[in-house]
């Protein structure tokens, strides 16, 4: 894999074995094709090439055709405090913004949380730890999960634009739920205030 701190100049090919989503990272990869390099090195390398005019993509996976996303942290809304964003959430803001930010507070409570008030979430929520939660807030925002659940519900191979909007919003339903319940979000709230 052709990616951070690499740096192989007489690279001519690259090849795609493996989905990358990130933009970014995709971009980098690519960018280690665009260095330059001098004839005589390149020779070394090639010996029936004068020089390197370009490179050649070989996508087994199909990385060009999907759509990337920018690596962004998923803390979006650092000045919301944690109570607000929850009780925003269960009050039926959905935006990946803030799924993402209490995705990214709760997988930081599971971190720093007794293993007594995870068990005392555990029971609050029927049985979901505050990872499975993440988790399940973590697929509400990814685009792929909306595209498989919408070729699960409506059993095609292509999903119009439509069917993958209605799957995606059945995917965030079934993540927010558990905050709709106000004894879940208050053992969550009181256990993130005695930390």
């Amino acid at each position: 894999m052709i990616s951070t701190g690499s740096d192989i100049r007489p690279l001519e090919c690259l090849v795609f074995m493996r989905n990358v989503n990130s933009s970014t990272y995709f971009d980098q990869m690519k960018g280690r094709a665009t260095r330059t390099i001098s004839s005589t090195d390149l020779e070394a390398v090639t010996p029936d090439t004068k020089h390197k005019t370009h490179f050649v993509i070989i996508d087994a996976v199909g990385v060009c055709e999907r759509d990337k996303t920018d690596s962004r942290p998923l803390e979006r809304k650092k000045t919301v405090p944690f109570d607000k964003l929850l009780i925003s959430v269960a009050m039926g803001n959905r935006d990946n913004d803030t799924l993402s930010s209490l995705a990214g507070r709760l997988a930081r409570l599971d971190r720093e949380i007794s293993n007594k008030d995870k068990i005392e979430i555990g029971e609050a929520s029927g049985g979901k730890k505050l990872k499975d939660m993440v988790n399940l807030l973590l697929d509400a925002i990814d685009p792929e999960k909306h595209i498989e659940k919408a070729k699960e519900i409506f059993q095609t191979e292509a999903p119009a634009e439509e069917q993958i909007k209605q799957a995606g919003e059945q995917i965030v339903n079934e993540a927010c739920s558990l905050f709709d319940d106000p004894k879940v979000r208050n053992t969550i709230i009181g256990d993130q205030k005695e930390k």
